[in-house]
């Protein structure tokens, strides 16, 4: 979190801007707007260390990375608009392509390899995302995982009896739902597609049947599942 109290700045005997205050929260994107030459690019040099406030204070978390692009380049840039950006990740750029190489590792046809690396993916993941890594996918990390082995030749098998066993407790239908998932949803869907895991059409498909379940309401998932599954599972003759 980075937090902003009473900022002043004056410039050539002008006053740009006086008592400003604010908060940046983990996961808010927050804009900035307003005309030109009114001190936007100035508060966040300040707010990145890059100019120091004539009154006011900056307080940073600790161990708080801050990634800055300035809106003019000093170098020659010949890396994509993505790369450059993505470039001042710095450690989390470098765990997100381990993570990709374990990817393929965890394919191996090689059952000890594949275990390493499935062991280093764990601890790997788990300070990705600590670090602010998988913020454009709440709650369907798991999908993109799967996706990415399996495009990097990982072996599947069908696995239908311990989802159709699967117990869903009160809060669950809740959580699968809502405009955050859904926005998580087609974040997923676009991943796929970008990537070649997914035809146009497919994700087309995805997107109607997947998206749809995202926005229908509680009590309207809940009655889907009913219907899809238990009934499925008591016709089975299991309890």
């Amino acid at each position: 979190m980075i937090s902003v109290s009473s900022l002043e700045k004056g410039h050539g005997g002008r006053t740009l801007f006086r008592d400003v205050s604010f908060r940046l929260l983990p996961g808010r994107r927050i804009a900035l707007v307003g005309g030109n030459g009114v001190g936007k690019t100035t508060i966040l040099e300040i707010v990145v260390g890059h100019q120091r406030a004539d009154a006011g204070e900056v307080h940073r978390t600790k161990d708080l990375t801050v990634g800055y692009l300035p809106q003019d380049l000093t170098d020659e840039v010949n890396d994509t608009v993505l790369a450059h950006v993505m470039a001042g990740a710095g450690e989390l750029a470098g765990m997100e392509e381990e993570l990709r190489s374990l990817e393929a590792d965890m394919a191996s046809p090689d059952a000890a390899k594949a275990e390493a690396a499935l062991d280093a993916y764990g601890e790997i993941s788990t300070r990705f995302e600590a670090a602010g890594g998988y913020q454009d996918l709440p709650s369907l990390e798991d999908y993109l995982l799967f996706a990415r082995m399996i495009h990097a030749g990982a072996r599947v098998g069908n696995v239908a009896e311990p989802l159709v066993l699967y117990r869903v407790g009160a809060g669950s239908y809740a959580r699968r739902g809502g405009l955050r998932l859904l926005r998580s949803e087609l974040a997923l869907q676009r991943e796929f597609r970008r990537t070649g895991f997914t035809t146009r059409l497919q994700m087309m498909r995805n997107l109607v049947i997947r998206g749809g379940y995202r926005v229908a309401p509680e009590g309207l998932r809940k009655a889907g599942y009913g219907t899809f599954f238990a009934r499925r599972d008591r016709g089975s003759g299991r309890g």
